[in-house]
């Protein structure tokens, strides 16, 4: 995966699960991924070791991956947008289907 896939991808499990992380992992993600800060700025502005950094980036990350495994909010939420557009795209044909569609992964 890219960088920008890899940013994109842990900037929306962010948003889904930053509340399960802790307060200091969850600034550091949220300057690396939603403010593309350097690990050099979040350990200055932090006032704490870059390898500090880098560990919570790391321990973040998996934390992430580890909650979507789990949970599967971010795949649920795809499943669901991608019906919604296939729905306006239909112009009222296979509606129902796409209804149950998004009905089987809020289930």
């Amino acid at each position: 995966m890219d960088k920008l896939g890899k940013q994109l991808k842990y900037a929306e499990l962010y948003a889904i699960y930053h509340d399960l992380l802790s307060s200091s992992r969850s600034s550091i993600l949220d300057s690396y991924f939603n403010y593309d800060l350097s690990i050099s700025e979040i350990a200055d502005n932090l006032s704490i070791s870059r390898a500090a950094v880098e560990d919570a980036i790391k321990v973040g990350t998996n934390k992430l991956d580890e909650l979507e495994k789990t949970l599967g909010i971010a795949a649920k939420n795809k499943v669901i947008k991608d019906n919604i557009n296939n729905i306006r795209e239909s112009n009222g044909k296979n509606i129902e289907q796409y209804l149950t569609n998004i009905e089987k992964v809020i289930k």
